[in-house]
């Protein structure tokens, strides 16, 4: 019988190790050095500009919630307290354009893992929200935290993922009450890079924000920009108070913020 050589079976086991890992570029943020698309002509642009102006100052929007209305009237806005309409002049709104920054750094509890946000560096994400989730065993299902932790650990693996998108999938076997709770301790133990937080109300965005803090060895008040979360507008034009307090909080412990819209066809917006 043929015995194998130590350095023969070792040779062999680096080639089965080599031929399992799925090759990947080295971690780090690609730069964006293509140009960008254009969909608008300069002039289309400037014209939708000055339609939105035209729309924050004439109609306004509506905010329900105490605390983001006197926030506004400070800020020189005309508040109706009655409907929480919001109107804002032109001024207003570009001062507030001139102090954005161009790129910002967001620092995760791996300094490692540090990005920047902007300057033409590109970071993409895990996916947001989807209730389901699928495989090949168990075919479609609802989300659990056992999947949510699983594809957390995905994302951490992937060296192109740069941050993690909320929950690439709902984990619908936790109450919502607590829900918020066991995704970020989760996300916060299966990758060390940069979190989501998800941030309706006020004593939520507060509790993660505590998490992060901890993860980090300081208070959510002494925090540096470590998160971000994405708020919805419901659609058309009003914020309601979890939403409107989630920004405020946020902005008022120096994390990133992603506001967008939330348009339904034939609900919130017309069909065509």
């Amino acid at each position: 019988m043929n015995a194998e050589t130590p350095s023969r079976q070792s040779g062999r086991r680096k080639i089965r190790r080599r031929s399992t890992a799925i090759p990947q570029r080295p971690w780090g943020q690609p730069r964006h050095d293509h140009g960008f698309i254009e969909p608008l002509s300069a002039d289309e642009l400037e014209a939708t500009h000055e339609t939105s102006l035209r729309i924050l100052s004439e109609i306004g929007i509506y905010f329900h919630d105490d605390e983001a209305r006197d926030l506004f009237a400070a800020a020189g806005a005309l508040v109706d307290a009655g409907s929480h309409n919001v109107r804002l002049g032109r001024e207003i709104v570009e001062e507030a354009l001139a102090s954005v920054p161009s790129s910002f750094r967001i620092v995760s509890w791996n300094p490692e893992r540090a990005l920047v946000i902007g300057d033409g560096r590109m970071a993409f994400t895990t996916v947001l929200g989807p209730p389901n989730c699928s495989d090949l065993e168990r075919g479609r299902r609802p989300g659990t935290l056992e999947d949510f932790r699983d594809f957390v650990r995905l994302g951490h693996h992937f060296n192109i993922i740069h941050m993690m998108g909320g929950s690439p999938v709902e984990p619908m076997d936790i109450d919502v009450p607590v829900r918020h709770l066991e995704s970020t301790r989760t996300m916060l133990r299966a990758t060390d890079k940069v979190p989501y937080v998800f941030c309706h109300t006020r004593k939520r965005i507060h509790d993660v924000l505590d998490m992060i803090a901890i993860t980090k060895g300081t208070t959510r008040d002494r925090l540096e920009t470590s998160t971000y979360a994405i708020i919805n507008t419901n659609s058309p034009l009003q914020y309601d108070s979890p939403m409107a307090g989630g920004v405020i909080e946020l902005a008022r412990h120096n994390q990133a913020v992603l506001l967008t819209p939330f348009s339904l066809a034939g609900a919130t917006m017309p069909v065509a």
